[in-house]
């Protein structure tokens, strides 16, 4: 994975832009896939860090203070995908500094449904480009990109091709 959030937004934006120019809709789709990704940790990483606090789940669950850098960093490389993102945004910025949810506040910056998108295992609504003719998406964003990284089976161009914007 490319630290993609350290580049600029003009940056990003031009290589998505070539990207999409090309129709090099695979990296499309995974670039998209890591750039959200990594603001997504970006932001819990950020309030980790102001509040020298994390929240656990499991049956050690509750606030743990984090007094030393290695527990910050083992902290911040424990939040790997978003059943790990999830409980730790509901604590930390839901509850603490009543910010939407996650997938609220995804959908309020990205568009309507994105989190949908982004997430679905399962087949997806149609998409606003699409006509009542077409068969619905397989899977979102995300299973997609994973098809493509580690997948036996590339998912359909179709599927690419309305993913990636």
């Amino acid at each position: 994975m490319y630290p993609l959030t350290r580049w600029s937004y003009e940056q990003l934006s031009a290589r998505l832009d070539h990207l999409a120019a090309h129709q090099l809709y695979p990296e499309l789709v995974v670039v998209s896939c890591q750039v959200i990704e990594q603001v997504i940790r970006r932001h819990l990483a950020r309030e980790i860090n102001l509040q020298r606090l994390i929240w656990v789940t499991g049956e050690s669950g509750g606030w743990r203070p984090l007094t030393t850098p290695a527990e910050r960093d083992q902290a911040l490389r424990s939040l790997q995908g978003p059943e790990a993102w999830k409980p730790v945004w509901r604590k930390q910025l839901h509850e603490h500094r009543r910010l939407p949810p996650l997938d609220q506040a995804f959908n309020q910056a990205v568009g309507s449904n994105a989190w949908n998108i982004l997430m679905r295992n399962a087949k997806l609504p149609l998409l606003p480009c699409q006509s009542a003719k077409d068969a619905p998406l397989r899977f979102g964003l995300r299973h997609c990109r994973h098809k493509l990284v580690h997948g036996m089976q590339s998912p359909p161009q179709r599927e690419l091709e309305l993913l990636a914007p």
